[in-house]
């Protein structure tokens, strides 16, 4: 927590909801302003204005269901923003801000609202940490500064545990500056990525003595691919009955059962209505495109780093459809699409909307603001109907949500 600036400075607001990394706060003369730093809805706060933003220097009047954070790295770590909040609390704010952001930003006043399916386990969840390394020490960044961190609880008891295992080797000196550590679906097996060249000493060694890494890869600068070093270059990972063998730097859901209800949810809002082609945009290795070659006689996924075989088109998606004749000379009855958290450019939702037409559109979001401003470019005059919308809870402890969204044509 930063140093309190002197009384004077000093200002008090009421939290009131959970934003992007930031807490909303109302001063007592109503003005709303965005608080950074650990506190929660519920609580009365200090804080030091700067611009249009405050700095929160200290909790008058805790939340009355306020809990200690079970992480002791809560009042420095900036990703659980919400680990003083009892779970339930936590899921009751995210689908508050779901259902309001869809009202306030797309202006949707009238849509089927399933809920948000809350995660069976609060900790433990992530079959991935993505963590920096800095003078021997690991942890994650406020984007200026690394905060040093003994464990992460939000990773499974395999990373943890590999996690602890690795982290004295890196108080050598090396040149690694970024540690990824993923496990497949079964948890038996993990695969290192590091980034930055060299290794520290031993450390190789290391991964190949423990029978639970299965692989190590380099990534010697950023902009250079990862190279495998050491044992199998891919993890299995198996997905709504999808077997997938996963290259270990590609995107894949962190939450394995969360992940399966999401795409089993999707799956199953498909198969209410025949298909024949199913356009899957922003398709990765194929979380969604393979499961649904169940439900469609003909799918074709896209992504930059797709998925193999023939199911698949390698495209930049970042502004708008690729001029292919896989794309222009077949009938799309279902587009589905999982954009990153920025959205889909509003070219790309025009070309969807106004030259595929498909009948229905399934929409998967880690962005309810994006998801809103999205969903309303695609019901234009009235064009498409916002028929349903379920949440999903991928990310306990965080802000983030996933969200899945059914339009149909009107």
């Amino acid at each position: 927590m930063s140093t309190s600036p002197p009384p004077s400075a000093l200002e008090t607001a009421e939290i009131l909801d959970i934003g992007d990394g930031l807490m909303l706060g109302q001063c007592p003369s109503g003005e709303k302003i965005w608080i950074d730093g650990p506190c929660v809805p519920g609580d009365s706060v200090r804080f030091h204005r700067n611009g249009k933003r405050g700095t929160l220097t200290q909790v008058d009047t805790p939340a009355t269901d306020r809990r200690p954070a079970p992480c002791p790295h809560f009042d420095t770590c900036p990703g659980c923003t919400l680990q003083p909040l009892p779970y339930e609390r936590q899921c009751e704010l995210k689908a508050e801000k779901i259902v309001q952001t869809l009202r306030r930003i797309g202006g949707f006043k009238e849509f089927d609202w399933r809920g948000l399916r809350a995660s069976p386990e609060e900790f433990g969840t992530r079959n991935k940490l993505d963590l920096q390394v800095s003078g021997g020490q690991i942890g994650y960044t406020n984007g200026r500064d690394l905060l040093p961190i003994e464990d992460c609880m939000l990773g499974n008891d395999v990373i943890r545990d590999i996690l602890a295992a690795l982290k004295p080797l890196l108080t050598a000196p090396h040149g690694i500056h970024r540690l990824t550590i993923r496990t497949q679906t079964d948890r038996t097996q993990a695969h290192i990525l590091v980034r930055g060249t060299p290794l520290p000493e031993g450390f190789l060694e290391a991964c190949a003595a423990d029978p639970r890494i299965s692989g190590l890869s380099q990534q010697p600068q950023k902009t250079d691919p990862y190279h495998c070093i050491l044992g199998s270059p891919t993890l299995s990972m198996r997905l709504a009955g999808v077997d997938h063998d996963l290259r270990a730097d590609a995107f894949f859901q962190v939450h394995d059962q969360q992940a399966e209800a999401l795409v089993q949810t999707a799956m199953d809002w498909l198969a209410e209505s025949p298909c024949q082609n199913l356009l899957d945009l922003f398709s990765g290795a194929g979380a969604f495109t393979l499961p649904a070659a169940r439900h469609a006689q003909h799918i074709l996924g896209i992504d930059a780093v797709p998925g193999s075989g023939p199911d698949f088109l390698a495209a930049d998606l970042s502004k708008d459809l690729p001029d292919d004749a896989r794309i222009r000379d077949r009938a799309w009855d279902v587009v589905l699409t999982d954009p990153p958290r920025d959205g889909m450019e509003k070219r790309l939702c025009k070309q969807v909307r106004d030259q595929l037409r498909p009948e229905r559109i399934l929409y998967i979001s880690c962005n309810p603001a994006t998801l809103a401003r999205d969903l309303s470019r695609f019901c234009h005059e009235d064009i498409y109907k916002l028929q349903r919308v379920q949440g999903f809870d991928l990310f306990p402890q965080t802000h983030h949500v996933e969200t899945l969204a059914l339009l149909v044509r009107a």
